[in-house]
């Protein structure tokens, strides 16, 4: 079984507005036992600046601390909806030790949710979504790491008063219900792979006795990631993995 904990940083009108330094956001968020942390956020640009090099000391020891040991802690975060072009990834998801998602398509080929997206671009998880946001890193670094379905996705509405649903496509999804919504973008692809990485640190926990390392995670869900082949026909540095548009491939817990 797993445990979910949730960490505020954006404002009910979106206003990005954390209360604390990244480094108190992980380092609470580890205290309280959380080993993986889902990072649907990011700043345009895809240059290796202070936050990036923040993020990678942290996954290290996210408490920052070398005098109690190590802490290691494994930020997953979305690339940005900035696609197709090359150079569109964002930070912190630019940063090297970090696992970082682009989208696919998802699969509910039908109607066109409030961020535009038709069921066209919701038909092929084999598909790279067209906004995605796209690698290398400003030093040339492979980025995404992975890919995972991204368009048409439900998740939960906020019940807060305040609740407008900046951020998603649809502020409630299906009619006549105010439990769910519904909408497109890396951030939901972010959330598939944060769910992976939970699924396979668990796997690993009970075969060998110990959690893995955030390397280790990466490499679990790297080395089995699908290869999705030539991308829907945009143009990359290959049409296979390693690359630009894919990373090592879309996410596959069950291989």
């Amino acid at each position: 079984t797993s445990r979910v904990g949730a960490t505020r940083i954006f404002l009910c009108n979106g206003l990005f507005a954390p209360d604390r330094s990244f480094g108190d956001l992980v380092s609470g968020a580890f205290t309280r036992g959380a080993r993986v942390g889902n990072n649907s956020w990011g700043g345009s640009g895809p240059q290796y600046n202070t936050i990036t090099m923040e993020y990678d000391a942290l996954v290290r020891d996210s408490n920052g601390d070398p005098s109690d040991g190590e802490q290691p802690f494994l930020p997953v975060f979305s690339t940005g909806n900035r696609g197709p072009d090359p150079l569109t990834i964002g930070w912190p998801a630019s940063a090297k030790n970090v696992l970082s998602v682009g989208a696919t398509e998802g699969y509910r080929p039908f109607l066109l949710d409030g961020c535009g997206t038709s069921g066209q671009n919701a038909d092929n998880a084999d598909f790279i979504l067209l906004i995605s946001s796209r690698g290398p890193t400003g030093d040339g670094r492979v980025k995404p790491d992975l890919v995972a379905p991204g368009s048409h996705v439900q998740s939960l509405a906020s019940d807060a008063p305040l609740y407008s649903g900046v951020g998603v496509c649809d502020k409630w999804f299906p009619a006549g219900q105010r439990l769910l919504n519904w909408s497109t973008g890396t951030s939901q692809a972010a959330a598939h792979v944060s769910g992976a990485a939970a699924i396979a640190a668990e796997v690993y926990e009970r075969r060998f006795g110990s959690r893995p390392s955030p390397a280790m995670l990466k490499a679990i869900l790297i080395n089995h990631a699908r290869d999705i082949g030539n991308e829907s026909g945009f143009t990359s540095n290959t049409n296979h993995r390693p690359s630009i548009n894919q990373g090592w491939g879309r996410v596959d817990i069950g291989a």
